[in-house]
């Protein structure tokens, strides 16, 4: 009675249609889902380089308002934060080469760096630190030029 169960051809179909859902849901959920959000933070992260380039290039200014810098130096601190984090959450890091850790540690690095320079002292880093900063983390994070 219960072998014949398993030669129903009804209840294969839904035992099979069962699995393929399950392992679905499962590369979904563990291998497709967090490359899409490390891959959206890296789009976050060149969005907002470009859109804060005029707060994070003037430290001192007294002309950009206080609350504006804060947002600033909160949302490129943040991006910072989510990029390790999303980083650390995708599989199959021996994808990636052996020094790609580190490039990722050292962008998340220069993001912090970049945060704590808008309330910086006048003078405190040129222009010329805070562009190589910049494209550092560009280099470091892969994100393409649209030259």
């Amino acid at each position: 009675m219960v072998i014949s169960i398993f030669h129903n051809q009804v209840f294969q179909t839904v035992i099979v249609g069962t699995l393929v859902f399950v392992i679905g849901q499962i590369v979904q959920n563990f291998i497709l889902k967090p490359m899409f959000e490390y891959k959206k933070t890296i789009g976050r992260i060149d969005n907002r380089l470009k859109f804060y380039a005029n707060i994070i290039g003037s430290q001192g200014d007294k002309n950009i308002p206080r609350n504006e810098k804060l947002e600033c130096a909160r949302v490129v601190r943040n991006l910072s934060c989510e990029l390790e984090a999303n980083f650390k959450q995708l599989p199959f890091h021996w994808y990636f080469s052996k020094d790609y850790p580190k490039q990722v540690s050292g962008a998340a690095r220069r993001l912090i760096r970049l945060s704590n320079l808008v309330f910086g002292p006048p003078g405190s880093a040129s222009s010329e630190i805070v562009y190589k900063d910049e494209q550092t983390i560009r280099e470091n994070l892969k994100i393409p030029s649209l030259d």
